[in-house]
């Protein structure tokens, strides 16, 4: 007679402590590299702008148009949207070094925000800054010198991301599945907040496209190579909130890699194409 192997509570807990300890290392361990990464990428930035003749204009576009109030133009002279990568960088790297300090000071609160709340505010309001600056800069490139428009580009972002923040505790809350409708409903008012700003920018660079044959293939790259980085964004946020295909740390996880990647592609290609042009 087989007897059934019986499993005790205790060491089931246990062995979900180890592998949530496997996690959360690793998880701090991106953090800290992520940290290295951007902060050596803001230093870099900064004396790296030093060495640009070109100064970034609104994508080479005329900002003294009669048509325009003077108000409603920056001055080439004195504004560099160049600025606006440097400080997309700052604040990531101050994202990735709090959460790398809790995770030293403070392991346990982390642990609970990842496995129990299933959220990171740190990162929505970095994500709220850095992702709206990096916005702004794809308008100025595309050819917007309007203030107003400025803002506009970012003030929609900036308010989705907290409508994220939002949605990542709803989900965490959501464990008889009753609010899958509010959460599919938010879903699409945050891609709704974060694309439509996209409709300006890409028109006054199609726009550009059209009237100059020779525009520079940097700015292709970082314009579509960031749409394409908020695009992978919104896709994982589907995944985890709306299909539930992973963990929350597994959306954590990409939330970091997609960053690296957004901030690297966009703001390399800009810099080393105003570069090469100045040279």
């Amino acid at each position: 007679m087989i007897l059934p192997i019986t499993v005790h509570s205790e060491n089931k807990n246990d062995c979900k402590e180890k592998i949530n300890n496997v996690i959360y290392n690793n998880i701090i361990y991106i953090h800290i590299i992520a940290f290295f990464f951007f902060i050596s990428l803001t230093i870099g930035f900064i004396f790296g702008i030093k060495n640009l003749d070109v100064v970034p204009t609104t994508s080479f576009s005329s900002s003294d148009s009669p048509d325009s109030p003077d108000l409603q133009k920056y001055d080439n002279n004195s504004f560099n949207p160049c600025l606006l990568i440097i400080f997309s960088t700052f604040f990531a790297t101050l994202d990735h070094a709090l959460i790398s300090i809790f995770g030293y000071l403070k392991p346990n609160l982390l642990k609970k925000y990842l496995f129990e709340y299933k959220c990171n505010p740190i990162r929505w309001i970095e994500y709220s800054i850095s992702s709206s600056l990096l916005l702004v800069a794809i308008g100025i490139l595309s050819g917007i010198s309007d203030i107003h428009m400025w803002f506009l580009l970012f003030i929609p972002n900036f308010i989705s991301m907290f409508f994220g923040y939002i949605l990542e505790k709803l989900s965490s809350l959501n464990i008889d599945k009753k609010l899958d409708f509010v959460i599919l409903c938010i879903y699409i008012l945050i891609s709704f907040l974060v694309f439509t700003p996209w409709i300006a920018p890409l028109s006054y660079f199609f726009n550009l496209v059209s009237i100059q044959n020779n525009t520079p293939a940097f700015l292709f790259i970082s314009i579509f190579g960031t749409l394409f980085g908020f695009i992978c964004f919104g896709i994982n946020s589907f995944f985890y909130h709306i299909l539930h295909l992973y963990e929350f740390y597994t959306a954590e996880y990409i939330y970091v890699l997609l960053s690296f990647l957004t901030k690297f592609s966009f703001s390399v290609s800009i810099y080393g194409g105003f570069l090469s042009i100045s040279k």
